[in-house]
């Protein structure tokens, strides 16, 4: 895999049919490309976990403004109004007025790599990347990136615990409510005693960038695995029975 500019990384997103957002000026070139790299392998471990968008807060926030400045401007200048409203033209000059003030917002957005939008510190979110479960997105954040690689590991273990449902598996509820702290910390980590989702997402780390092996992490990977081909087994199944029904009614 080609990755010696920004333009690849972001074709090689494209590919997968990934929205990303980075920005040269945001997170350094290496730091993009391992992270592509690292998540290009889970990628092809777990296949069936859907990533719709991946990148860091600044290159999202900058993005995503002027996408909003790009659409106003094209909503102004086309005959969208027209199709709209027809001949109603209080209608018209009302929501013109309204567009052009949107675009008066989103054109005086001062976003930098230390603030957002809205004027808060990156730095003080409080994470280093998180995963957005219902946008199915991994986000960095370049203002308190610590190991990106563990990460990108971490963020993809939580992509397959919650669209897998594991936090709902009864074995593994078993594994998580009958560990005692200590033995969490001392088998996985001390962040993993936060909850059933963070638990999992340590092992999947433990398990895939320490290489760290142990009745616990196995445990644990082994549903996952399960999990994962159990599901992908169903998958292959209702594809072959949707293709014979067709072929009955053919």
């Amino acid at each position: 895999m080609k990755l010696s500019s920004l333009d690849d990384i972001n074709e090689y997103y494209k590919s997968q049919n990934i929205q990303s957002y980075w920005l040269e000026e945001s997170l350094r070139f290496d730091i993009v490309k391992e992270i592509t790299l690292i998540f290009n392998d889970l990628h092809n471990l777990y296949p069936d976990v859907v990533i719709k968008e991946i990148g860091d807060c600044y290159s999202y926030d900058k993005i995503s403004n002027k996408v909003c400045i790009n659409n106003l401007k094209n909503t102004l200048a086309s005959d969208k109004l027209s199709d709209v409203y027809g001949n109603d033209e209080n209608a018209k000059i009302e929501t013109k007025k309204f567009l052009l003030n949107e675009l008066n917002k989103y054109n005086n957005i001062k976003i930098t790599k230390e603030f957002d939008q809205n004027g808060n510190r990156y730095y003080d979110l409080g994470y280093c990347a998180i995963y957005y479960a219902k946008e199915q997105k991994i986000i960095f954040n370049q203002a308190s990136l610590g190991d990106w690689k563990e990460n990108t590991i971490h963020e993809f273990g939580h992509a397959i615990a919650y669209q897998y449902d594991l936090n709902k598996n009864e074995n593994m509820q078993d594994i998580y409510i009958n560990l005692k702290n200590y033995e969490v910390t001392s088998n996985v980590s001390i962040y993993a005693n936060k909850n059933i989702y963070e638990f999992i997402a340590e092992v999947f780390t433990q398990y895939y960038y320490y290489n760290k092996d142990n009745d616990i992490i196995r445990k644990v990977m082994n549903i996952l695995k399960e999990r994962v081909r159990t599901s992908k087994a169903m998958g292959y199944y209702l594809v072959e029975l949707y293709r014979k029904i067709k072929r009955q009614q053919d």
